[in-house]
Formats: structure tokens, sequence, C-alpha cells
């Protein structure tokens, strides 16, 4: 059930009464983004009476730590709620501190999304050493929470006990910083944890290398996010050993920071002797600086390979000509991000080229390059030729809509491709929106 637009406060109203009347039965309570406000009370008043909800929605809507407070009472003794959502509502300390209270009694509840409220450190920490004493939650997100090296102690604790069961963890852009050193070691013994989102908290090398030492030990890590955390090329060539040995890891992510080439290469390195990571994510990274050869290289040994991002890269026409021939004998990849790359007529040739040897990629996405209709029209050639490539995104070009179209009929000819994303005109549109 959901309810989900401005002005509404007399439906919710109803719709609140009804569900603490036992009139309205919904297993999912949706009022996210619905701008609730005062209602939080009227919610916690409706949940606490009806017993078939299972998951509650209050994303975005500014309850307030009073209202917070409401819930987690409720939450405490809670039997039935599997899944809350309360993202970006203006908890405060004593709203965290009482959901602390609650996640030491509660046996119900598997999923808890508090992100974007902003608490003090200790109130973070009471959160934290929480969890050590709660054995149901298995996805909690605490992304944009302020939790900093104080909370980053208690977070290892729990983390290193063995009851514990975590499996997916958000604490991206927080403020860990020297703390990430006491989640690696915890990872090295823990056994539960699927998926960690450590972007955005200042990690720098430091924290990289104590990563790439954990990944060493762990084998049950499948995700792994570690961009926007100022990592260099010293904490780039840990995670590149660490990839050469690592057998769980399936998507790696180390967007946004400045590894350059030794950290690159070691990398590369790292790509060429993996045997299990499908998913390598390397926007805005600096690691292609000098390294788009090693790269390619090691595309043309790795075989686990599906799915990269190299957006925003800045990799040119040569980059192109390089890559394309690791893709000549890669047999895995089947998704493929160049937005952003400065590619002009001759880089996509190159490419182009290259990729009609390739008998594996599906999705090719070349947005907002300078692409000409020079350049699209070995991009029709290769879409033409290919037995596997279904999806091609070539908005935000130079291209013609006659050059466009023809892609795209190529394309929706093909049984179950998608037609090629075309934007010429929505690129004009665009600038005209800018003027």
């Amino acid at each position: 059930m959901s309810l989900g637009t401005e002005n509404q406060s007399n439906r919710i109203q109803e719709l609140l009464d009804g569900i603490k009347a036992g009139t309205l039965q919904p297993a999912v309570l949706d009022l996210s983004h619905s701008y609730i406000g005062s209602l939080g009370e009227a919610v916690a008043g409706a949940i606490e009476w009806n017993k078939s909800i299972t998951t509650l929605d209050l994303t975005c809507n500014n309850i307030g730590d009073l209202n917070a407070q409401k819930l987690a009472g409720f939450f405490k003794a809670d039997k039935h709620l599997r899944i809350v959502r309360l993202k970006d509502n203006s908890i405060a300390d004593d709203g965290f501190v009482r959901f602390a209270e609650a996640l030491r009694e509660n046996d119900t509840c598997t999923s808890l999304d508090l992100s974007c409220n902003y608490g003090s450190d200790h109130a973070a920490v009471l959160l934290l050493d929480s969890l050590s004493s709660n054995e149901t939650l298995t996805d909690l997100n605490l992304s944009f929470t302020r939790i900093t090296e104080a909370g980053g102690v208690f977070l290892a604790r729990a983390l290193s006990g063995s009851k514990v069961p975590l499996r997916i963890l958000n604490i991206s852009y927080n403020m860990l910083e020297k703390g990430a050193a006491l989640l690696a070691n915890a990872l090295t013994v823990n056994t539960m944890l699927l998926s960690l989102d450590m972007s955005g908290n200042c990690i720098r090398s430091e924290g990289a290398n104590s990563m790439g030492t954990a990944l060493l030990k762990n084998a049950t890590l499948q995700t792994l996010r570690l961009g926007d955390n100022m990592i260099k090329e010293e904490g780039g060539v840990s995670l590149g050993l660490a990839l050469e040995e690592n057998k769980g890891l399936t998507l790696l992510d180390i967007s946004k920071n400045a590894m350059f080439r030794s950290g690159g290469q070691a990398i590369a390195r790292g790509i060429a002797r993996n045997t299990s990571l499908s998913s390598l994510i390397l926007r805005e990274s600096c690691v292609l600086l000098g390294n788009i050869g090693p790269l390619a290289e090691a595309l043309g040994k790795n075989a686990s390979l599906t799915h990269l991002d190299l957006a925003h890269n800045d990799c040119e026409d040569i980059g192109m000509e390089l890559l394309g021939e690791g893709l000549k004998t890669n047999s895995s990849l089947t998704n493929l991000n160049l937005t952003f790359n400065n590619l002009r007529d001759r880089g996509t040739e190159l490419l182009a080229t290259a990729l009609m040897d390739n008998r594996s990629l599906e999705k090719l996405d070349l947005r907002d390059n300078h692409i000409g209709d020079k350049g699209a029209e070995k991009i029709e050639e290769l879409v033409a030729k290919s037995t596997t490539l279904t999806e091609v995104n070539l908005s935000e070009n130079n291209i013609s809509e006659t050059r466009m179209s023809a892609i795209s009929n190529i394309l929706s000819s093909k049984q179950g491709a998608a037609p090629v994303v075309t934007s010429v005109l929505r690129r004009q549109q665009t600038r005209r929106l800018h003027r």
C-alpha cells in the first residue's frame, strides 16, 4: 500500500485510522516521500495495533526526533516488522539512542535503514555497540550518519563476533578514516558479511592497505565499495595484490581515487590473475593514467569479468585503440561503460573495429562523448556484424538522426534487442534549457 505525493494528510490519516482499526491489513506500508511530518506519531500508533505490516517505509518524511523515539519504543518489542526504512527523517541523538536500545531486544527486524540522519558521535557509538547484542539484523544502512573512528571501534567489535548475522552493511560517507583499519582487521575473522560499502570515508592508502590484507584472508565478502576515499598509489598496489589471491570478491568499486601509475598497474595485474571478479567500477579513478595498456592486456587474459565501468576517465582515442586490442580476445565481458571519455570519431572507429572480433559484449554505453557520423558509421557496421550486441547508448553525441535511425533499425531487427538510445534532439533541448 503506497501513498507518495504531497498534500495528502487527510488521506494518510484515513489510511492510518483504517490500519489501526483493523479494517485494512497491508503487509507493506509505504509512505515514503509523503511529507507526513507530525503524522509520525499516528504511524507509530497504527502499526502498534496492526500486526499485518511487515515492511514500513517512511523514507524522506521529516518525522523528527520525537516521533522517531516513539517508533523506536514500539520497535523494541515488535514481533512483526521485518523491514524498516527511515532514511532522511531528521532523526537526532535521542532517536539514535532509543533505536540502539531497541536493537538490543528486537529479534524480528532483518533490514534497517537509518541513513541520512545526523546524531552525535556518542549516539552513533551507542547504536553500533548495540549490534553485538542483535542476532536477526542482516541488512543495515548507516550512510551519512556521522560515524567516526570511535564508532568504528564498536562496529569492528560487532563484526568480529560470531553471533552478529549482518550480510549487507552500508557505512558510506561517514568519517571513519583510521577506523577502517579496525574494520579490515574484523573482516579477517568475519565469515558472514557479503557486501560492504565504505565509499567516502577518507580511509586513504593506509586504510586501503588494511583492506588489501583483509581480502587475502577473507573468502566470503562478495561486494566491496571503496570509491572516493583518497586512495593513492600505495593503496592501489595493496588492493591489486589482494585481487591476485582473493577468490570471493565479485564486485569491486574503486572509483574516484588517485592510484596513478603503480597503483593502476597493480590493479591490472590483479585483474589478469583474478578468477572471481565479475564487476569492476573505475569511474573517475585516475587508475587509467598511463595504464590503459596494462588494463587492456589484463582484459585479454581475464575470463570472469562481465561488467566494466570506465566512465569519466578521458581515455581518448589512443586509449580506445589499446582497449580494443584487449577486448578482441576477451570472452566474458558483456557490459562496457565508456561515457564521458572524450572519444571522437577516430577512437570510436578503432574500438568498433576491434569489437568485431569480440563474441561476448551485449551492452555498450558511449554517451556524452564527441562521436560524429563517421564514428557512428563504424558502430553501425559493428551492430550489423555482432551476434551478441543488443544494446547501444549513443545519446549526447554529435550524430545525425539519420545515422542514429539506421543503427536503431538494425538493433530492432535482432530478436530481443533493445533499440539504440538516440538523442540528438534531446541534446539540443538540454542546451536550450541551460542557456
